[in-house]
């Protein structure tokens, strides 16, 4: 019975395209032609992507999986002062006065605000 309504439907499909390609014009039919071909020609490259798209994700699973969860977390630390520990010449090295953090994604201290990056005032006082 399945086999039957098949059958019938394609028959049906060819009839009705060759019906339709009988009464279109040439414009037409080269526009439905160009459309198909078009739709076509997408074809092979959507599968060469999908294929790259598979082969990157399965990389980076692979990868995840070597590294663990999180990545790995390097700190700097320059507690130590001088020209030999730090490279730097003796008269450049950082003082050893407060040493001041920011904390990203933290709240804002009235001090870190946009109307205390422009107080001119402040420069100044360092120099």
């Amino acid at each position: 019975m399945k086999r039957a309504i098949f059958i019938f439907l394609g028959l049906f499909a060819v009839a009705a395209g060759v019906t339709i390609a009988l009464r279109m014009s040439a414009d037409a039919m080269a526009v439905i032609i160009g459309v198909i071909f078009g739709l076509l020609a997408t074809v092979p490259t959507t599968f060469i992507m999908l294929y790259a798209l598979r082969r990157n994700e399965a990389q980076q699973s692979q990868y995840r999986q070597q590294m663990g969860q999180y990545p790995p977390v390097i700190v700097v630390n320059s507690g130590q002062t001088g020209a030999a520990s730090s490279g730097m010449p003796a008269l450049m090295s950082p003082g050893t006065g407060e040493r001041n953090f920011k904390v990203v994604g933290g709240e804002s201290t009235p001090a870190e605000t946009l109307s205390d990056a422009f107080n001119l005032n402040a420069i100044w006082d360092e120099v």
